[in-house]
């Protein structure tokens, strides 16, 4: 066989005798299977070389112990000294146990060809049990990645939507709820909420803040022109501290809630008590100063995550905090403020 070489069905033909069968039909001139290209043998070519060589050594050595056992037979029939006979009969005895091994050390030769081409014929199968199994990963793989792309579309649609608007506007986003939102959030396992709120990489210590915020800059509420900046920080230990300070027809707000946030899931509930004092800068009369401490219901909130963005959503946080300036229930605090807004003041722990 010369210059070996099989497709993907492992059958072996001269490259030349395979090229003029192709030249027909682009199948196996044994199993009728599509041949995709070819692929050479080497290790064919080499059984294929030692098989004459195998057999000539096996002709050379059958003449030579024929050869033997005639000079035996006739140094028996024709010496006539005893002692001469023994002394060429060893000699042939010798001659023919090396004989014997070395045709003994060829046949092992041959069983060792033998099982490296069956070893062959199993690797060539396996490979193409891979190569199919290939093809079929990447068919899947290709429709996962169109439905990842559809899905990537459609979710670009909030993360958009949240980044611009902070970025552009630099104020504190006022969100109408609408159906079907949380579906472009991403789905969270109990880690990736840890991870998302910031909190994962400082586990055995109690000074990693979690800080999530907005501005508001001269935004029409209520028909009142007012300004602000809102922080809500959470603690490794579970304690949250949110602030607000702002004006609102000359009227200077602050107001701090501090408590315990519980976590379950995407859900986050936090617990505590609202302090707030409030000053008058119309320039007439006295500034009044007022401090309150009320104790609130909880107030429910949601994380939310969409690519690189993080944000927490405050559902009905304007009647839960009874702070009169916003016209929004929900409030949407994004994580990291300081890399979104120029004007943001960073929380005081």
């Amino acid at each position: 066989m010369t210059e070996a070489a099989s497709g993907y069905c492992g059958h072996c033909f001269c490259i030349g005798c395979f090229g003029c069968s192709l030249s027909s039909s682009f199948r196996c001139p044994t199993c009728r299977e599509p041949v995709v290209d070819l692929v050479r043998q080497f290790t064919v070519e080499q059984i294929a070389a030692h098989i004459p060589l195998l057999k000539d050594v096996a002709l050379q050595v059958g003449v030579t112990l024929a050869q033997k056992e005639l000079e035996l037979d006739s140094s028996r029939r024709g010496l006539s000294e005893l002692e001469m006979y023994k002394a060429k009969a060893q000699r042939l005895e010798a001659e023919l146990q090396a004989a014997s091994l070395r045709f003994a050390n060829l046949r092992e030769q041959c069983e060792a060809v033998a099982a490296l081409q069956k070893q062959t014929e199993e690797d060539v199968e396996e490979l193409q049990k891979q190569n199919l199994q290939l093809h079929e990963e990447l068919r899947l793989l290709r429709q996962e990645a169109r439905e990842s792309e559809e899905a990537l579309q459609r979710a670009k649609l909030l993360e958009n939507a949240v980044v611009n608007m902070m970025e552009d506007s630099h104020s504190m986003l006022n969100v109408v709820i609408g159906t079907g939102w949380q579906e472009l959030c991403e789905p969270m396992s109990e880690n990736q909420v840890w991870q998302k709120l910031g909190l994962h990489a400082a586990q055995h210590s109690t000074c990693s803040i979690a800080e999530f915020g907005v501005v508001r800059e001269y935004l029409q509420d209520l028909g009142q022109e007012c300004m602000g900046n809102m922080s809500l920080g959470i603690s490794q230990d579970m304690r949250f501290k949110l602030e607000y300070y702002g004006s609102n027809q000359h009227v200077f707000n602050e107001i701090e809630i501090e408590g315990c946030v519980q976590v379950e899931g995407r859900q986050l509930t936090f617990l505590g008590v609202r302090s707030a004092s409030s000053r008058r800068y119309d320039g007439e009369g006295p500034e009044v100063p007022s401090d309150e401490h009320l104790a609130l219901p909880p107030l429910k909130g949601l994380l939310c995550s969409r690519g690189d963005s993080t944000w927490i959503v405050l559902f009905e946080f304007s009647a839960c905090a009874q702070i009169s300036i916003f016209n929004a229930a929900d409030i949407i605090l994004l994580k990291d403020p300081v890399k979104h807004f120029t004007g943001y003041q960073r929380l005081a722990w």
